[in-house]
């Protein structure tokens, strides 16, 4: 996922970002996955913004303007 959104960064910024790999540090999970389907059932709450590209051009535009 986290290369995923590095991606997306770099498509929407147009730019190259310089990525540095390691291994995973003491405590971290090997895997996390996330769903906006509880939430949904319970409260009736819709994310406005589902889609990953959506959500870094909508941060990214944010950032440009403050």
């Amino acid at each position: 996922m986290v290369k995923e959104i590095i991606k997306a960064v770099e498509n929407i910024a147009n730019r190259k970002i310089k990525v540095i790999e390691s291994n995973r540090r003491e405590g971290d999970h090997a895997i996390l996955i996330s769903s906006s389907k509880k939430i949904n059932k319970l409260l009736g709450w819709v994310p406005k913004y589902p889609n990953i590209n959506d959500i870094v051009l909508h941060a990214y535009n944010w950032h440009k303007k403050n």
